[in-house]
């Protein structure tokens, strides 16, 4: 992001957070849901920190699954991982389609 854009808007009497709204905002939007979509992928799976900071009686799906792989029945199990697969390629579908969608187009006439 231009170093330019945001003086000026600063010199021009903007706020911090009109600064933030309508310059930083619009310009980070791609980066932002890209981060998003990516650090999702790799938090659906991890359990350990979840365990560890959830208050007795939560849970999320991963810690979910986790506990009730040992206990519980196997169709009960199926039908959790099933849907924590169907989340994960939601995700993982979301991210190529944005990528596709506001890659830079490479020039290939040299």
């Amino acid at each position: 992001m231009p170093r330019s854009l945001s003086e000026a808007a600063l010199i021009h009497g903007a706020t911090p957070a009109k600064l933030l709204r309508y310059i930083v905002l619009p310009i980070l939007r791609n980066h932002l849901v890209v981060a998003f979509l990516i650090s999702a992928l790799f938090c659906l799976r991890e359990s350990t920190l979840a365990m560890l900071l959830l208050p007795p009686g939560d849970a999320t799906l991963p810690v979910y699954l986790a506990t009730h792989s040992a206990n519980g029945q196997s169709g009960t199990i199926a039908s959790m991982a099933l849907w924590m697969v169907i989340i994960v390629s939601l995700l993982s579908g979301s991210l190529v389609i944005f990528a596709k969608k506001f890659s830079r187009k490479s020039n290939d006439s040299f």
